[in-house]
C-alpha cells in the first residue's frame, strides 16, 4: 500500500493543476493523486476516472518520487508502421501519378490531389 502525503501548498497546486491544465490526461493524473491524498480508495478513484487500480497506483508513485512536475510528463508511445520506410518512395509514385496523368478529369485529378496532400500532412505530423 502506498500512503502519499503532500504538504498544503503542494494539494492547492494539485487542484489547481487538475482544473487549469490544458490536457486532460494531465488533469486525471492530478485528480487520481488528489483523491488519493484525500484518502480515497484506490479501487474507487479508478472507477471515478475510468482507469484502473494499477494506473492510480503509478499516478501516485510518480508523484512520490518526482512530485507535481513528474505528473505533467506526457509520453506518447505511437505505433510505427511499415510503410514508414518506403516513405520518399511512396511520395514519389504517388506524385508521379497524380501530376504524370495528363488524360485526368480535372474532378478526379482534385480528389486524388486532396488525398496526396491530406496523405502528405498526415506524414509530416507523425514525423
Amino acid at each position: 500500500m502506498i500512503h502519499i502525503t503532500c504538504r498544503a501548498e503542494e494539494l492547492w497546486e494539485l487542484r489547481y493543476e487538475y482544473f487549469h491544465h490544458p490536457h486532460p490526461r494531465i488533469q486525471m493524473k492530478m485528480a487520481a493523486v488528489l483523491r488519493t491524498v484525500l484518502a480515497q480508495h484506490r479501487h474507487l478513484v479508478a472507477a471515478m476516472l475510468g482507469g484502473t487500480e494499477t494506473t492510480v497506483r503509478t499516478y501516485g508513485k510518480a508523484y512520490r518520487d518526482g512530485g507535481i512536475d513528474a505528473l505533467k510528463q506526457f509520453e506518447v508511445r505511437g505505433s510505427t508502421s511499415a510503410l514508414d520506410a518506403h516513405f520518399d518512395t511512396l511520395r514519389a509514385a504517388f506524385e508521379q501519378y497524380i501530376f504524370g496523368r495528363p488524360g485526368l478529369e480535372y474532378r478526379h485529378l482534385f480528389k486524388l490531389k486532396w488525398a496526396f496532400y491530406t496523405v502528405m500532412r498526415l506524414a509530416r505530423f507523425r514525423h
